[in-house]
């Protein structure tokens, strides 16, 4: 389980106050006032990661910008293009 997976099933699972029945669903150690605040540490972390459109030909000498993260490649210029849509993090033009 990645940390977005880990991430996301911790907020679906947290009530904030611990719970026999959620806590046993939760990624998370069962130390509450600890874990929910790891849990709001990797939020943050999740949610402020930042991924670059790194630029380059195709095999037809096209232009190309790949996600330096998963991959994903668009052809078309990503200037306006905020979030790569297969990883999902934020995503800037290299410069």
């Amino acid at each position: 389980m990645d940390l977005r997976e880990k991430v996301i099933k911790g907020n679906r699972t947290c009530q904030g106050q611990y719970s026999d029945h959620y806590c046993r669903e939760c990624p998370y150690p069962m130390d509450v006032p600890s874990c929910i605040r790891e849990l709001h540490r990797d939020t943050y972390c999740v949610l402020t990661a930042e991924t670059v459109w790194v630029y380059s030909t195709d095999e037809e000498g096209k232009p190309k910008w790949n996600c330096k993260n998963c991959g994903k490649a668009v052809h078309k210029d990503p200037a306006e293009k905020l979030y790569c849509s297969r990883c999902g993090l934020r995503a800037r033009k290299e410069a």
